[in-house]
């Protein structure tokens, strides 16, 4: 691995626990609300240890090193001092606002990332230049501005297709993007460069994962499957691999690998709370399948909302007749909610077969293993999709229909949906 790569690497590396973690998590703590000032205090500290590592590489030369660090400082104190200084919180947050937090770092931190990623592939944006450019290089992007940058590294790949780093932080900048598609595009790249590297694969099956709406494609347990031949331990793989088997049922393996992770995130609150949350959604798909007697239970602070017990939305739905040619009376339809204005991973999903009309109930039984409760959020989007292929992942030529956003939490939850168009 060359320095662009550990650089790349080391802007991301603060939130990829989070992210990966994100779409699952039930728990409405909020211990990720991060003040602004705090995230800049962070970026200073990540790209100062940068600026320390292209010292110790030979990379810059002592005046550069001088020069950049005095310019990181200016602008640290700059951003510290046009703040205002935030306002104690007076009570416990919603889940929604760590939504925000989340939204904002997911703009910055990738965009700060591809700003060191096109310093050290550009010729007039090295550290030694870097005070010739402009005063707003630093300033804070939107997602206009992370969106440009992102194809501005697809056009750079273009001309270096073998640059397996490159391809690696455009997978990752995708991901915060979420657009996973194009996430596990890149990522397949990279992966067809370098070849199984346990944390490669994992980052690559978890986007094959998100484009499939939480579904785990065989290619994407393949490739967990190998990270972990290659690292046992591997956090995220354990993870990832403890899920899939819970979406089909093997539960007993879901539970042994979940076991192995306990002490591997011991010492972090935060992923330590989520693990112990799928254990017991685990514990109790066990008890209630009666598959196997379920362990005793590792003492935790009980985290899920009881209303998400009875929390349920009912769902009618039918295709539209000029679509029926379309249809052979095999496919199968894919059910799901998500919340409205949040993340688009799945709450709930459930599968049925394309027998149309047709009516099913979610509930907390179709939530996903460790993941989101319906009961968190005031508003939630209800999908229909017809998968043509079978397959969970979307293709051109699904059929799909949305409802109208509905409050899971109110008694009588329920949405029509209309299967009406042919997605492109």
């Amino acid at each position: 691995m060359n320095v662009s790569f550990w650089l790349a690497a080391g802007a991301l590396v603060l939130l990829a626990a989070v992210i990966l973690l994100w779409p699952f998590l039930r728990s409405a703590k909020t211990a990720n609300e991060v003040k602004q000032r705090e995230l800049n205090i962070t970026i200073y500290r990540q790209r100062l240890a940068e600026l320390d590592q292209e010292l110790a590489s030979g990379y810059l030369n002592q005046e550069q090193y001088d020069s950049a660090r005095a310019e990181l400082e200016d602008n640290l104190l700059t951003d510290v001092e046009l703040e205002p200084e935030p306002e104690s919180l007076k009570s416990a947050p919603k889940p929604r606002q760590g939504l925000t937090v989340l939204a904002v770092s997911a703009v910055v931190v990738p965009a700060f990332a591809i700003y060191i990623y096109l310093q050290v592939h550009d010729p007039d944006l090295r550290p030694g230049h870097i005070s010739s450019a402009p005063e707003t290089t630093m300033a804070m992007p939107d997602a206009a501005d992370l969106t440009a940058m992102a194809q501005q590294m697809e056009t750079r790949l273009g001309d270096s297709p073998e640059d397996a780093e490159g391809w690696i932080m455009l997978g990752r900048t995708y991901g915060f993007m979420e657009q996973y598609e194009d996430a596990a595009r890149a990522f397949g790249r990279a992966h067809s460069i370098v070849g199984d590297e346990a944390d490669l694969n994992v980052s690559y099956a978890e986007h094959l994962m998100l484009a499939s709406m939480g579904a785990f494609t065989p290619q994407a347990n393949a490739l967990l499957d190998t990270a972990l031949e290659l690292e046992p331990n591997h956090p995220n793989a354990l993870w990832l691999k403890a899920i899939s088997h819970f979406q089909t049922n093997n539960f007993t393996v879901s539970l042994e690998l979940l076991e192995r992770l306990v002490p591997l995130v011991q010492g972090d609150p935060e992923s330590e709370q989520v693990v112990r949350s799928a254990l017991d959604d685990v514990r109790d798909a066990l008890r209630q399948s009666s598959a196997s007697p379920a362990p005793a239970p590792v003492p935790a602070p009980q985290t899920r909302l009881e209303s998400s017990e009875t929390t349920s939305i009912r769902v009618q739905v039918d295709l539209d007749p000029a679509l029926g040619a379309e249809l052979s009376g095999e496919e199968m339809v894919m059910v799901f909610a998500r919340p409205v204005g949040g993340p688009r991973m799945p709450i709930a999903v459930q599968r049925v077969s394309a027998q149309f009309p047709l009516e099913l109930v979610l509930d907390a039984s179709h939530e996903m293993m460790g993941g989101a409760s319906m009961a968190q959020f005031d508003q939630v989007e209800v999908v229909a999709r017809v998968s043509k292929s079978g397959m969970a992942e979307v293709q051109s030529g699904d059929l799909e229909g949305v409802a109208e956003p509905v409050n899971p939490t109110l008694p009588d939850a329920r949405v029509q949906i209309r299967i009406n168009r042919v997605l492109p």
